[in-house]
């Protein structure tokens, strides 16, 4: 029966990925309340481990940072966005140990990064660019400052073990960025909301298949999803998990694909939006 599907759904330990208000981890029984939704929520060290479960077929869905998303589905993965999540908290820290006292300081330094394709890495890239900086990977010539991934949890181990104090700052989302605060030697230099309020950041997405499949259970797991993240912090005026469709985060989408591929060089093609998002269902629900 359609009922007894449970998603299997990858995530990180960090806030934008704990939408868990009303979903219930699969504990092996069946929940008969009609106000909560089960799913089988697979928590992983890294966005690497979750796009590997994923074309593998270990899961069903993820909560992914947005340009991930897109060059997944560039990629031919058959996907589909339904939800966009604001950033909740993230944060990017310069290193105390690095002697960096101005932007320019970061030339030749490398910043750590939970994901290259990610939003934040977007608005790093502006910020960098608009003091005459280049961010880029180490195999970008013309970068002046080198994004390196490393997962959060092993990123304040990462900079203890860097003797030559090349690491220059770290990009970290909650709770990792309180965490950094109180054990490393870092600064906040900015919060990313700072740089672009509301931004999209995690996009949560499913495979087709299980779109078509189960209908009722989708349209259940996104509602739930959507009430527990407005209930953790999100204000009513920004939202927290939006419909993907909605008239404020489809231009969204198109500002963050249209810099990552023209400007930063992070992507190398646009995908179709309108293809990415499953707006037959988007406007069902919205019709509810």
């Amino acid at each position: 029966m359609l009922d007894e599907f449970v998603a299997r759904i990858g995530c990180l330990k960090i806030a934008e990925h704990f939408m868990a208000g009303d979903i219930q981890v699969r504990s092996g029984r069946k929940n008969n309340n009609a106000s909560n939704i089960e799913a089988d929520l697979q928590v992983m060290n890294s966005f690497e481990q979750i796009s590997d479960s994923l074309t593998r077929g270990e899961i069903e869905g993820a909560f992914l940072p947005l340009p991930f998303a897109l060059n997944f589905f560039r990629k031919g993965m058959n996907i589909q966005l339904l939800l966009l999540i604001n950033g909740q908290g993230s944060a990017f820290f310069k290193n105390g140990s690095a002697d960096i006292k101005k932007i320019e300081d970061f030339k030749g330094k490398i910043i750590l990064t939970p994901c290259f394709l990610s939003v934040q890495n977007m608005l790093l890239h502006k910020m960098f660019f608009s003091a005459g900086l280049k961010l880029g990977s180490f195999r970008d010539v013309k970068a002046d400052i080198f994004l390196e991934v490393v997962p959060e949890n092993i990123m304040l181990e990462f900079v203890k073990n860097d003797s030559d104090n090349g690491v220059g700052g770290i990009v970290a989302s909650e709770p990792f960025a309180s965490q950094t605060v109180q054990i490393g030697d870092f600064k906040v230099l900015c919060k990313f909301d700072s740089l672009w309020a509301g931004h999209p950041d995690t996009a949560f997405v499913l495979k087709n298949f299980v779109i078509k499949d189960n209908l009722n259970y989708v349209e259940r797991l996104i509602d739930s999803i959507s009430r527990a993240d407005y209930r953790i912090g999100q204000d009513e005026k920004n939202g927290g998990a939006l419909l993907a469709s909605t008239s404020s985060y489809y231009p969204s989408i198109k500002i963050v694909q249209n810099y990552m591929v023209e400007q930063a060089g992070f992507l190398p093609e646009k995908v179709n939006i309108k293809e990415f998002i499953d707006t037959k269902l988007i406007e069902e629900l919205r019709s509810k």
